[in-house]
């Protein structure tokens, strides 16, 4: 008889779904808090290599998605809201991989310019359809099932 996909191997297994649902959840949650009240972000220096590490090793990127991740050395203390940021760029991150079902490559670049920082996710999707992009930066608008 075949598995069905959504039985574990293990009780750990299981855990670790629950766990990476409830995380899911909360970060809707917090989502939406956002959307109803002004941002008031914090501001501190963060190394931002040891800001990322940990969101990447938190995520289960798949086999055939590269990370390539490139700081250069005079931004790796960045003036930021830690929180915010880390949750913008698990956002990106997780965009980035679910639009590659068959692999490809997902860039993290962050690069000094005319004393400003520049944090930029690539990835080698398909892109953006045409008729999304004017939509893009309304809130809670979405193309997933589950956005």
């Amino acid at each position: 008889m075949p598995r069905h996909k959504a039985l574990k191997e293990s009780p750990i297994e299981s855990m670790k779904e629950i766990e990476a649902q409830a995380s899911y959840i909360n970060k809707i949650v917090a989502d939406l808090q956002d959307y109803s009240r002004p941002l008031k972000p914090s501001s501190e220096e963060v190394n931002f290599s040891k800001l990322v590490e940990p969101i990447l090793l938190s995520m289960e990127i798949e086999e055939n998605v590269e990370v390539v991740f490139e700081v250069e050395d005079e931004i790796q203390n960045v003036k930021v809201d830690p929180a915010y940021l880390r949750r913008i760029l698990t956002n990106l991150l997780i965009n980035a991989e679910q639009v590659m079902p068959n692999g490809g490559t997902i860039t993290i670049t962050a690069r000094k310019q005319k004393g400003d920082c520049f944090i930029t996710i690539e990835d080698t999707g398909e892109g953006i359809p045409e008729d999304v992009k004017p939509n893009l930066f309304q809130p809670l608008f979405t193309t997933k099932a589950k956005g």
